[in-house]
């Protein structure tokens, strides 16, 4: 730790520059600067005609006492935390962290203040109405939006400054330092630089935190001395009292960032559970500086953000559960990340008369030689075995494993056999699934901890196949099956249902390549099923999006046929040119 304080300079000395989100902003190196002192400075600064504004009085300073920060980032950032599991700056050396302040942090400093500035009435307050929530109403205090993105990472600050003591700073304690004072037209940003101590050196100009007056660091918490929390000021306080205000007023306000010095190559890890725990879905402000160059408008981009959010459901790691066995399992988050391409089994009539004559000779050897009539399609009518529809969409891609697991060989495991693990089941209200991770062999140290697919009883790979032991396969029960005889069962009886899904892993740049006629070929069009799990926000009923697909299969197929015509055409011309 630092032992120098430098001496801060009084000059209040602005400079400009461009960030990195192309806005022009003014700032002051080394200093957390007082509102009062920017009003003295206001005719060299932007926000001047918010901060000639005559504001009445309002509850200043309020001291917030704050555990939690946050950072927000748009689609491509959200996926590279995701698939990277850490955090690291894009551009720049800088990770940057907003505080978080919640409800019980607000009445904390409700509490505070009043016992600070009237404490005959602090007695009361427990009596009174809360009243600090009609003044925060600034951009720190909206948490279900934000300017910079649709997707919202909230930690402890006190685990987050864990992890980048022991992954950055070698075990020591990071410094934090007084940063800057970065003003806009409305907003003033008080930033706090965390840094390694072997960069004391480096940033040695700039103050030790403790000589700031506006923000602090103890006992794992910010204290954040807000001057401004209103932005628009739509009430006023009066010797204790709210009082409406109208007309409104706008004025500025302030905030808190963290800045983390991450050059590099450094990072911030955080495991996948975590970040997936972490993660919440934001609208966006009316002002958004998000730099999204797309034609989505803001609901639709929201929408998005929210399908592609990890929904919460239940996981067991690194072990395939039978049905028993899943009643104690623990509440969790399924990462379903970016970085793997899920897929799932495609199961014929004759595989199901298979299975059907391998369930008879085992536990009806007698009856099994005078089978004649089949049954288990009575049975088979969980969603995995109705391939005429689907939850997820209306194009469906079917290939034969062996030549998605020889694509995946050549192409991403430098011609070694790839390797399959138990990874997770994982539960939803009645569906169980069973999948199996398909990794490269150079990645046996990253998923070491997920038991080989030799030791799941009820998935298995043999063969260029995959044997699955189902254990319910009906979703709804409408048939028993008693001394090997199917009878009808009334009323139907709801159950769970279980499936197997293969995730292959492909990080970013490495991808499974199929030439484009294989693609087309392996292509149909089903119907969405009665739950509709596909990402689809339009307006369109669930039968036109059908009717929609299967044209597009239909010309697809088409075009393909007439060119493979044409190909054929050209061969036999250049057959007829070589003959003599």
């Amino acid at each position: 730790m630092a032992n120098a304080n430098p001496e801060q300079p009084k000059e209040v000395n602005f400079q400009t520059r461009w960030n990195l989100r192309r806005a022009k902003e003014c700032f002051i190196r080394g200093q957390h600067v007082s509102l009062q002192r920017l009003k003295e400075r206001r005719s060299r600064n932007k926000m001047a005609e918010y901060l000639l504004n005559e504001i009445p009085p309002y509850p200043t300073p309020a001291e917030f006492w704050v555990s939690e920060v946050t950072h927000v980032t748009e689609e491509s950032g959200f996926e590279g935390i995701l698939e990277s599991e850490q955090f690291s700056p894009i551009a720049g050396e800088f990770s940057w962290w907003g505080l978080k302040i919640n409800e019980d942090e607000i009445k904390a400093a409700e509490k505070r203040y009043m016992e600070t500035n009237f404490p005959n009435e602090a007695q009361d307050l427990n009596e009174q109405r809360p009243f600090l929530e009609k003044f925060t109403t600034s951009p720190p205090f909206q948490l279900e939006v934000s300017r910079y993105g649709n997707y919202r990472f909230s930690f402890p600050l006190t685990d987050l400054m864990q992890w980048y003591k022991e992954q950055n700073c070698g075990g020591e304690d990071p410094v934090l330092r007084v940063y800057e004072t970065v003003t806009y037209r409305q907003e003033i940003m008080y930033t706090v630089l965390i840094h390694s101590p072997e960069d004391n050196q480096r940033f040695g100009e700039y103050p030790l935190l403790e000589a700031s007056e506006w923000v602090q660091y103890q006992d794992g918490k910010i204290i954040w001395k807000a001057q401004a929390i209103c932005e628009t000021h739509r009430y006023q306080f009066i010797s204790g009292e709210v009082q409406r205000l109208n007309p409104y007023l706008y004025y500025v306000w302030d905030h808190v960032s963290l800045v983390f010095h991450l050059p590099k190559p450094k990072a911030m890890k955080i495991s996948i559970e975590r970040l997936i725990e972490a993660l919440e879905v934001c609208k966006l402000d009316e002002i958004d500086l998000s730099r999204y160059e797309g034609p989505k408008n803001k609901e639709e981009r929201f929408q998005e953000a929210d399908m592609k959010q990890p929904k919460e459901g239940n996981f067991i790691e690194g072990e395939h559960l039978n049905i028993l066995g899943l009643r104690e399992q623990k509440k969790a988050h399924d990462p379903m990340w970016s970085a793997i391409s899920w897929w799932d089994l495609k199961i014929n009539k004759d595989e199901i008369k298979a299975a059907e004559k391998c369930y008879m000779e085992r536990n009806f050897p007698k009856m099994a030689q005078e089978l004649n009539e089949t049954f288990l399609e009575m049975f088979t009518t969980s969603p995995l075995f109705k391939l005429e529809e689907s939850r997820y969409g209306n194009y469906r891609f079917t290939f034969p494993f062996t030549d998605l697991m020889q694509w995946y060989k050549e192409q991403n495991c430098g011609g070694e056999d790839p390797v399959l693990r138990v990874y997770r089941t994982i539960t939803f209200k009645q569906e169980i699934v069973y999948t199996v991770l398909i990794h490269s062999p150079e990645n046996n140290e990253r998923f070491g901890e997920y038991p080989l697919l030799e030791a799941s009883e009820w998935v298995q790979y043999q063969d260029g196949k995959i044997i699955w032991k189902a254990q319910a396969i009906c979703e709804t029960h409408r048939y028993q099956f008693i001394s090997g005889e199917v009878q009808w069962l009334y009323p139907h009886e709801f159950y769970v249902w279980d499936q197997v899904s293969l995730v292959f892993h492909l990080p970013k740049s490495k991808a499974l390549k199929i030439p484009r006629e294989r693609l087309i070929e392996a292509l149909e069009a089903c119907e969405i099923a009665d739950i509709d799990l596909s990402e689809y926000q339009g307006s369109k009923s669930t039968q036109e999006r059908y009717m929609e697909a299967k044209e597009e299969v239909r010309k697809l197929k088409i075009e393909l046929k007439e060119e493979e015509e044409e190909e054929k055409d050209e061969d036999l011309e250049d057959e007829d040119e070589a003959k003599p």
